[in-house]
């Protein structure tokens, strides 16, 4: 091989090298990112989990409350009609 060859070939490893630095330093923000990610990721399925127990006694309590008023108006109707039927 001639002289000047061998300096291209030297040339292009020396580039190549340079490009794998690179690869290397994005790869190292890619896999920062990813773990970025997961971590939020786990922070809403957490915040999910706590807002679906919100809902859930939310939905509880508001059938209880509908179960009173019905309750309620079952007695108001009762206390009304009986003496009405019964003449008292």
């Amino acid at each position: 091989m001639t002289e000047e060859r061998l300096d291209r070939i030297e040339g292009q490893l020396k580039r190549l090298g340079g490009d794998v630095h690179t690869i290397e330093g994005r790869l190292e923000t890619l896999e920062s990112n990813v773990q970025n990610i997961e971590k939020k990721l786990r922070d809403v399925i957490n915040q999910i989990r706590e807002l679906s127990l919100s809902i859930d006694t939310y939905q509880k309590a508001d059938q209880q409350v509908v179960n009173l008023a019905f309750g309620l108006i079952v007695a108001a109707t009762a206390t009304i009609v009986i003496p009405a039927v019964f003449g008292k």
